[in-house]
């Protein structure tokens, strides 16, 4: 290798005299949306690239789905929306306030309110230690659409208390 000039590779196969079996293209079954019935997610991400993937793969899965791109426009959200919201799923680090703030903040008045945090700084998770003693479930960013979709069917299977 040299700087500005690339990197050859060459791959080497052992030849075979048997014949070609195609391999059948299975495709990954589409998952239903984690508890078969419509539900609310507010998505809070200030990085818009992030969020619109994020909204795509909930959309697709069937959910029902409110996006913020911060803590502020997601109160507003929440204050507007005329409906239950059944998971807010938000970035850590976000100019306003952080998703662990946001979090407590909705929670005094959606006591009910199951929660997701986000993050790709590993930083993160050492200085919000209080995610998981908050209830919330933590998500490393970058993940793949399984992972999003198993993180929020495990949310949805724990057992809550409900509010009195």
């Amino acid at each position: 290798s040299a700087v500005g000039q690339g990197t050859n590779f060459a791959l080497r196969f052992p030849a075979s005299r048997a014949p070609l079996t195609p391999v059948a293209t299975a495709r990954r079954a589409e998952r239903p949306a984690p508890t078969g019935v419509q539900r609310t997610i507010l998505v809070v991400e200030d990085e818009e690239v992030v969020r619109r993937v994020v909204l795509r793969l909930l959309r697709g899965a069937g959910f029902h789905v409110l996006e913020a791109d911060g803590a502020r426009e997601a109160l507003r959200q929440v204050e507007l929306f005329d409906g239950h919201i059944d998971l807010l799923m938000t970035d850590i680090v976000m100019p306003d306030m952080t998703g662990t703030e946001l979090a407590a903040r909705l929670h005094v008045s959606h006591p009910n309110l199951r929660v997701i945090v986000m993050s790709g700084y590993v930083e993160d998770i050492a200085m919000h230690h209080d995610v998981r003693a908050a209830g919330a479930r933590f998500l490393n960013k970058p993940f793949s659409r399984d992972e999003l979709l198993d993180t929020i069917r495990s949310v949805f299977e724990e057992p809550r208390l409900e509010a009195t």
